[in-house]
């Protein structure tokens, strides 16, 4: 067997920019190559590339390995676990991640500042953390969400060998009151009455949230490429990825055809082809329009007319209204893009005959 070589560290871009180190080597007892990931930081990947090397000449030398859990800081573990997110997974669930991660760590400063190692942190901290919160007037589906960031972080910490537990593994979720968790959505007087208060070039864009149920960053990475049968009878965009929109994907990582109503096509109409980019919906000056920018100006929309919400409410009311003219959940669910039927049953409150329309097929004669 061949006396084992020190990891090579390289870095590596993906094509959003976002820069990442790891290890390259060649491991003699597996008789392969291994390529690991360490995060953003170059002396951190240094750091594990001498690791890997010493672990392999101790076993080359026959010292037997260690069973003892490697120490590492609690900010250490924050920083890696939001590192390795950050190139693993989209932007909006790596948001969701680096919050109640960064949260965590400074109560644990604030709180508790002898302990310092991830592997000292108790499932009593982290139950006077998720306290502290509620005592915020944190609504159950916010708690939930922090309680799911740390049980994963502390889940990579044992997949790396930090720890030998999940400190927050016996903690359950939070029950949410009677009622949360139903979407709200608006009446098509309020979608008229905001619609007419947006300034035009963004009232197009609400427009189409509205008739088609997609999500903001779907619609601001449309493309004419993306749009099929505009001027035929069945007029469809499709949700997808491409390599003009810089890495981006759909939530799901799947592509989907969403039909366009009559007046959703003619939404698309009405747009203008820009010489500068491919994108269907355009800011006020021509430049590609900007999912900060919608949510702006519906929150000035929405304080002129008194009225509460964001722009993914659009979607809910798409949704609502549809199930409320007796459109399945199933084909709600489908239009838009969940890829779990249960995602859809938020809306089947406001289908109450669904079940019993459902049973009373069984009395229709064939």
């Amino acid at each position: 067997m061949a006396q084992p070589y020190p990891p090579n560290v390289r870095k590596r871009t993906n094509p959003k920019g976002k820069t990442a180190y790891y290890i390259d080597y060649f491991d003699p007892f597996k008789e392969e190559r291994v390529r690991e990931t360490v995060g953003t930081r170059k002396d951190l990947a240094q750091q594990k590339a001498v690791q890997v090397y010493n672990e392999l000449m101790a076993k080359w030398n026959g010292v037997p390995e260690p069973v003892e859990v490697v120490d590492v800081l609690l900010t250490d573990l924050a920083n890696r676990f939001l590192a390795d997110k950050q190139i693993r997974t989209r932007s909006s669930t790596y948001r969701r991640y680096r919050a109640p991660a960064n949260n965590f760590v400074q109560f644990m400063k604030d709180s508790f500042p002898k302990i310092t190692n991830a592997g000292q942190v108790t499932k009593a901290q982290i139950d006077e953390y998720l306290t502290h919160r509620h005592s915020m007037k944190m609504a159950a589906a916010t708690l939930n969400m922090e309680l799911r960031a740390i049980k994963a972080m502390f889940n990579y910490a044992i997949e790396q060998g930090w720890v030998e537990e999940n400190p927050a593994k016996k903690i359950k979720i939070f029950n949410a009151p009677e009622g949360a968790g139903k979407p709200d959505f608006w009446t098509q007087k309020q979608v008229t009455k905001i619609l007419e208060v947006s300034k035009p070039w963004y009232r197009d864009a609400f427009e189409f949230l509205y008739r088609t149920g997609i999500r903001r960053e779907e619609l601001t990475h449309l493309t004419w490429g993306d749009v099929t049968n505009l001027n035929g009878d069945d007029p469809n965009i499709a949700i997808q990825g491409g390599p003009q929109k810089n890495g981006w994907l759909p939530k799901t990582g799947k592509r989907r055809i969403v039909p366009l109503s009559p007046q959703a096509a003619t939404i698309i109409r009405r747009q203008q082809m820009s010489t500068e980019h491919s994108f269907v919906f355009k800011s006020k000056y021509g430049k590609v329009m900007r999912g900060n920018k919608l949510r702006d100006e519906l929150a000035r929309a929405l304080k002129e007319l008194g009225f509460e919400g964001n722009v993914h409410k659009f979607r809910h009311t798409f949704a609502s209204q549809l199930v409320m003219k007796n459109v399945t959940l199933q084909t709600v669910g489908e239009l838009l893009g969940h890829s779990d039927p249960q995602t859809t049953m938020i809306y089947a409150h406001l289908a109450p005959d669904h079940l019993r329309n459902a049973v009373s097929k069984l009395d229709d004669k064939t």
